[in-house]
């Protein structure tokens, strides 16, 4: 970058940062005499700055009067970031797996729904054939990309060398579900040990406690770890509440059913267990049709709970199921890429979508003599169990009460009363420290709120 271009970048950043610090409030006059000797820019930098910014819709000019901060910018809420119209989609998946996959179809649905119109999606992925790496992708050279999109999206990446080669050579990178611990990009996740966590918790609540998981392999190595997460909340949740925890059905394989139909007999008679937590709902119609050439059904005999919602239903079986909002993924990932492209010297962000769990036909509550022994569960101490178990919240009456949990989410959305806290710092002068929450929180964004909570 020339030294005019990294001015003009420079003064950008700074009016932008002014009108987020509510230093320039809607409406607000831009003095460009102080802006240039606050910068240490030139007339010509500090020209082109404000023209582009209005170009981008933060400011507004007005013949004759001046530049001015636009409508709307600066209210609590809206973030003065630029428009992205183009993006690039890099994925592992091949075309017609992507328009297949639940997941992707969703979060493709929020990324069209965050660009500014008229909009613009390239995608570079394979034609045809298995799931293959990123690296070998076509077009997916940043130079390429550069000149057709502004960011660049990665669902389904399988390797962190190719987006964070993008990400180093200046392309903002956004990756759903991927992460590295070197990683040069930005990246959406979804909660799902909170997800396994609360299929369980679901099951326990109910008075189960020989809970058996149905998941894949753990290797360390996985460019996937998102089914070992679940596991990992499971056996938090089991832990916690002193439930009997089998060793888990692990299943070899790329989430393949034939091992599920090899070993679940034999594992059934040993574990007995009264329910499933299944990593994947897809292996749901396989688990019952295993389970029913036991003389088994559900949920009469055995109840189950999925950690995703793959698979909704089973013929008329409605599952219970933990659910994450994709396309609001999408939606954050573009924000994410419009917050890249207005500071490009920001850290990598690393931003977390939360879970909720449904309640479904396929979980009952368990009667007679199976829960005897067990640990009690309360509702408190099952939102306490864990560290990233503060998706669940304790319900409470009017009085206090306890009354039992809700996911955090479904709970604001209707407005129950709930447990929670609240932080106030003061200066010892009378000042408070306040806290502005994020923009893309679920609620409230951008609200300048107390201290902590």
């Amino acid at each position: 970058m020339d030294d005019f271009a990294a001015q003009v970048q420079f003064v950008k950043e700074n009016v932008r940062a002014r009108i987020i610090r509510a230093e320039l409030a809607e409406g607000a006059r831009i003095d460009a005499p102080e802006l240039r000797r606050a910068t240490g820019s030139t007339v010509r930098a500090v020209r082109r700055a404000l023209k582009e910014l209005a170009h981008e819709g933060i400011l507004s000019r007005r013949q004759r009067l001046g530049t001015f901060v636009a409508g709307g910018v600066a209210r609590a809420g809206t973030s003065p970031l630029p428009p992205v119209r183009a993006i690039g989609i890099l994925t592992s998946l091949h075309r017609a797996t992507l328009e297949r996959n639940k997941f992707a179809r969703d979060t493709l649905d929020g990324i069209a729904f965050g660009l500014t119109k008229p909009m613009r999606i390239e995608f570079c992925a394979h034609e045809s054939g298995p799931t293959r790496s990123i690296n070998s992708l076509p077009n997916a050279d940043a130079e390429v990309l550069r000149s057709l999109v502004q960011g660049v999206i990665a669902i389904e990446a399988n390797d962190a060398g190719r987006l964070n080669d993008l990400a180093r050579a200046g392309l903002p990178v956004v990756a759903i579900d991927f992460h590295d611990l070197d990683a040069a990009f930005d990246s959406v996740h979804a909660g799902h040990e909170d997800a396994g966590f609360q299929a369980a918790a679901h099951l326990i609540a109910l008075g189960h406690r020989r809970i058996a998981f149905v998941g894949e392999r753990c290797n360390p190595q996985s460019t996937d770890p998102t089914w070992q997460q679940r596991m990992t909340g499971y056996l938090r949740a089991m832990a916690w509440a002193g439930g009997e925890t089998p060793r888990p059905l692990v299943l070899g394989g790329p989430r393949d059913t034939t091992s599920l139909r090899r070993f679940l007999p034999e594992f059934h008679a040993r574990h007995r267990p009264t329910a499933y937590v299944l990593a994947s709902a897809g292996w749901a119609a396989d688990l019952l049709a295993e389970l029913g050439r036991l003389g088994l059904a559900c949920p009469r005999d055995v109840s189950l709970a999925c950690c995703d919602f793959g698979s909704e239903r089973v013929g008329e079986l409605a599952l219970s199921h933990a659910r994450a909002d994709y396309e609001r993924a999408g939606r954050l990932a573009v924000q994410l890429v419009a917050s890249r492209l207005a500071c490009r010297a920001m850290p990598p962000v690393r931003a977390t979508i939360p879970f909720r769990f449904v309640p479904g036909e396929s979980s009952r509550a368990l009667g007679g003599a199976e829960g005897v022994g067990a640990a009690p569960v309360s509702p408190g101490g099952l939102a306490r169990a864990g560290e990233n178990a503060s998706d669940l919240v304790v319900l409470v009456d009017p009085s206090g009460r306890e009354t039992g949990l809700a996911p955090k989410l479904a709970a604001h959305e209707r407005g129950d009363l709930h447990r929670a806290f609240s932080v106030f710092v003061f200066h010892p002068d009378g000042r408070a420290m306040l806290q502005q929450r994020a923009f893309a929180k679920y609620h409230s964004g951008g609200l300048w709120s107390n201290a902590c909570c």
